[in-house]
């Protein structure tokens, strides 16, 4: 019964996934950048989108930090659509918050009921962010360094792992150059590490040879790509902003939002997590480490102080509740091993060919939703009635742009905030709000053109400007050329 559960919640993934992954828009310049390393056979070292870019005003140059993502995901839509991309999407969050976490309880010999609520509550906890986005391919990689991580703490002998190592190596050469979460990795086995030094030289005297190696592994490895030790020089920029105030996501939880659906299950999945633990250590006190419990303490903390992390501190909270579990008696199951991830894989496959293929699912990048339509009939009107001169746009608007707009008018402003720099969105947020002078600057940035959406305030005093006049109007969007 448990086996056909797993098989539905599966299912399950693949038809969410379907319905909600290609809300967000920053798919959109995902996709465009894909097709512009695709067409080129290089990484592109100018930014050909947009006119505001001054790598000397953002304090950096042109980073492709994920540029191996945008290439995966742009060539599985050239090959096969929409339908691709979102099986691709579905596949990967599947294999991190469902199938590797059920595999490794099976390897541990503790595939209980235990195990399955917390694969539920994990994936249930994250879903939220279920988008088809690089940091997908973090939360596989995080499984699997997890995974690796678990190992070297049960090691028993003094000498190197050396296959631990080289598994964390090229793992690492891989996920530095799809995602900038390569960097919780890296974490991971700096907790590890820290765990190991703090218990010398006693209980973790086995396990410091690899741990430490394996450290030091995956920083090098952090280095093989297209920009060497500058992507390191680059992460400051892109986490900590000081435009991220302007970033729900990036916000801590409330009280209030606590007790909501959306982070419901991330409190009852950190609620068990302390029924296991403390079963594990009524079993076996001695044999449950410093780092297990190190590990869920920081990563319950971490996403209630930044919601973006919540997918990956459910992920870490189930994998951790798995290692807990295997403190007592193993006990096997009796469902062939090979069975579970083939079978997953593939009504995970059919969960998004039911949803894709439902007529009250209308496939597209981006897909509407309450929190964003995208102004498709604006765009259409843009194309044979496009204005000259220098454009002042909505973030989200100019990420649609970028990817369905042919040729593409150089926006000011996208979602790519770390790019830009803090200077330039504070700029741009300044202008939406009418704040500073804004006639001014914008006579100064020369701006000719203003496509956004209705409610914002620049727009609704525009429209009392002389000089100004509506050229477009839905209830999305509006356009306003200068006379």
């Amino acid at each position: 019964m448990i086996f056909f559960f797993v098989l539905l919640l599966s299912f399950i993934a693949g038809c969410f996934v379907a319905g909600v992954s290609l809300h967000d828009p920053d798919t959109c310049w995902q996709l465009a950048l894909g097709k512009l390393i695709f067409e080129a056979g290089a990484i592109v070292r100018v930014d050909p989108f947009s006119y505001t870019f001054d790598a000397v005003q953002a304090g950096h140059d042109f980073v492709m930090y994920q540029w191996l993502s945008n290439l995966i995901f742009y060539a599985t839509y050239k090959a096969g659509g929409i339908f691709a991309l979102l099986c691709l999407a579905a596949e990967v969050l599947s294999l991190a918050f469902i199938i590797l976490p059920i595999c490794r309880a099976y390897l541990l010999g503790r595939l209980t009921w235990l195990s399955y609520v917390s694969v539920l509550f994990a994936t249930f906890a994250a879903s939220f962010h279920f988008l088809a986005r690089p940091e997908i391919w973090s939360y596989l990689f995080m499984s699997l360094y997890l995974a690796i991580s678990f190992d070297l703490a049960a090691l028993n002998k003094s000498t190197i792992s050396w296959k631990h190592v080289l598994a964390t190596f090229l793992l690492m050469v891989l996920w530095c150059n799809l995602h900038s979460g390569f960097v919780l990795g890296i974490a991971l086995l700096l907790v590890q590490a820290v765990c190991v030094a703090i218990s010398l030289p006693k209980s973790a005297s086995n396990q410091a040879p690899t741990v430490f190696t394996c450290l030091a592994a995956s920083i090098a490895a952090s280095l093989v790509n297209p920009y060497g030790v500058n992507l390191w020089r680059y992460l400051p920029d892109l986490f900590f902003p000081n435009f991220n105030k302007h970033i729900v996501e990036l916000q801590p939880l409330t009280i209030h939002e606590l007790a909501t659906p959306t982070f419901l299950p991330y409190i009852g999945l950190a609620v068990l997590g302390i029924f296991a633990l403390a079963r594990s250590i009524k079993a076996d006190k001695r044999a449950l480490g410093v780092f297990p419990v190190a590990l869920f303490v920081l990563s319950v903390a971490a996403g209630i102080f930044c919601r973006r992390l919540i997918p990956f501190s459910a992920l870490i909270e189930c994998m951790t509740i798995i290692q807990f579990i295997a403190m007592s008696k193993p006990m096997r199951s009796k469902v062939n091993f090979l069975v579970y991830p083939m079978l997953m894989i593939v009504s995970v496959a059919a969960g998004v060919y039911w949803t894709s293929t439902r007529d009250t699912i209308k496939l597209a990048i981006p897909q509407g939703s309450a929190a964003f339509n995208p102004p498709m009939k604006a765009l259409d009107y843009l194309q044979t009635n496009l204005p000259a001169g220098n454009l002042l746009n909505d973030p989200q608007f100019g990420n649609v742009m970028i990817l369905h707009m042919n040729p593409v008018p150089k926006v000011f402003i996208d979602t790519r905030f770390d790019m830009y720099g803090s200077k330039l969105v504070d700029e741009y947020y300044r202008l939406a709000k009418c704040e500073n002078d804004f006639a001014s600057k914008l006579i100064e940035r020369n701006i000719a053109w203003v496509f956004m959406r209705p409610q914002e305030k620049l727009v609704v005093q525009l429209r009392q400007d002389p000089h100004w006049k509506v050229v477009f109007e839905d209830d999305h969007s509006v356009i306003l050329v200068r006379q």
